[in-house]
């Protein structure tokens, strides 16, 4: 298994085939909240297999993150499934499996 922390609470975990992203946080800027980790390379995001997020703070769920990503199946916490979050995946493409 390889894990790369890529910024935040966001992490790359690797385990045989299988890539799985966590909280993805991949903009330079989230409100107050300033990138310390370096850019994250495109390419490392490419066919992810799930992207997990642990809870719905804009640090953790970040909209325009989620959007930048390949689609992938997204796991979400309770309430991630409310109309709020729909302008996240068009057309219900992505939705999070609660």
């Amino acid at each position: 298994m390889v894990v790369t922390w890529l910024g935040h609470a966001t992490a790359l975990i690797e385990l045989d085939d299988t890539r799985v992203l966590t909280d993805p946080v991949l903009r330079e800027r989230i409100g107050p909240l300033r990138r310390i980790a370096t850019s994250v390379n495109r390419a490392v995001l490419e066919n992810l297999d799930a992207v997990v997020i642990s809870h719905l703070h804009a640090d953790h769920a970040d909209a325009a993150s989620l959007r930048m990503l390949d689609p992938a199946r997204v796991v979400g916490p309770r309430g991630s499934r409310r109309p709020s979050w729909s302008r996240i995946w068009p057309n219900g493409s992505g939705r999070p499996a609660s």
